[in-house]
């Protein structure tokens, strides 16, 4: 028993001086040396970055990768980016020697270190015609989340987001998403294949022409104030969410005047299923659908349907609309949304 006694405490004590021995790691934050956090910092190549981020873990000022950057962008050590990271996108007050060019020469970025970004761009990237990667393996939060591909084969991964206080809104074609633990989105959720025709308005007549056909996955989604997905959509898998209300950000950063779910999709036919969401004020779906099923819906106040394909469609449980809008190729359902409609009106 007692020799048991001396070796463990004989460890203890190793272990002790061991960890005496080891660097200590400092927070420190960067950006405000001159008493200001006005203006932003802009990085032109991955030394540039090193060098002005060296040893930085908290950034107060925005972040934003140079019109000339070139190659894979590595964000290093840096934990909370306060005030967000974006591509040059153009002249603003906090970058005056960016140009319009965009970052067509960054071909991806990740951040292996960094758990938050706060106001203002949040993940900002747009104009970056050739970025192919874009990882945030550690991301929890974020304040906004904005995303261009200029191509198809794009990839992005954020498996451990699992709030956006404000929208989400993804453009162009990508090969790959990853938002596994995506639970909350206080505003707009939008995805699009073809980013010119970016609007607010809804159109059952919108033509995409020739579009790689997207999967949109979010397993763990709950909760957002606005869903608008446009496309050639191949698959749309979002089994929890529940509501589709108010948004609860900042108006400034609400980028739809349209409450509710749209959808609007041509190419593959679209196997479309929500069978979690009980709670929204407007479903608006058109194009090629080949199944439709809202199996916890009861009450909405506008339904708009415009079918491409022969669709049958059964909206039960639906007890009361304010507004059906039938149009295009349906089938046999068409008899039973009249009965729900003569009921809630009758």
């Amino acid at each position: 028993m007692r020799s048991t006694m001396v070796w463990l405490t004989f460890a203890t004590t190793t272990f002790s001086l061991w960890t005496l021995l080891l660097p200590a790691v400092h927070a420190r934050v960067c950006g405000n040396e001159t008493g200001t956090t006005t203006g932003g910092i802009t990085v032109w190549s991955q030394e540039d970055a090193d060098a002005k981020l060296d040893g930085c873990t908290t950034l107060v000022r925005v972040l934003n990768i140079g019109h000339n950057y070139t190659g894979d962008f590595v964000l290093r050590g840096v934990t909370n980016l306060t005030r967000g990271l974006r591509s040059a996108s153009g002249k603003w007050w906090d970058n005056p020697d960016e140009t319009e060019e965009g970052v067509p020469g960054l071909t991806s970025i990740s951040a292996p270190d960094l758990l938050e970004t706060g106001s203002y761009y949040g993940v900002t990237l747009l104009n970056a015609t050739g970025l192919k990667s874009i990882s945030f393996e550690k991301l929890r939060k974020a304040h906004v989340v904005e995303l261009k591909f200029g191509s198809g084969d794009g990839k992005m991964s954020f498996p451990a987001l699992e709030t956006i206080t404000g929208y989400l809104r993804i453009l162009g074609n990508y090969s790959s998403m990853d938002f596994a633990n995506l639970t909350n989105v206080g505003n707009a959720i939008t995805v699009r294949s073809r980013p010119e025709e970016d609007s607010s308005y809804y159109s059952t007549s919108l033509v995409l022409g020739s579009n790689p056909p997207l999967a949109i996955d979010f397993p763990s989604l709950v909760n957002c104030s606005n869903v608008e997905i446009v496309g050639n959509i191949s698959r749309i898998s979002a089994p929890k969410l529940a509501t589709i209300g108010d948004f609860t950000g900042n108006s400034l950063f609400y980028t739809s005047y349209y409450d509710g779910l749209k959808v609007n999709t041509q190419g593959s036919p679209l196997d479309l299923k929500f069978p979690s969401l009980w709670n929204t004020s407007r479903v608006a779906v058109a194009g090629t659908i080949a199944n439709l099923s809202f199996s916890a819906l009861k009450r909405v106040e506008d339904l708009t349907i415009n079918a491409e394909l022969p669709l049958s469609v059964n909206l039960w449980p639906l007890e009361s609309a304010e507004n059906i809008y039938l149009s295009g190729n349906l089938t046999e359902a068409i008899s039973h949304l009249i009965v729900v409609r003569a009921k809630k009106h009758g």
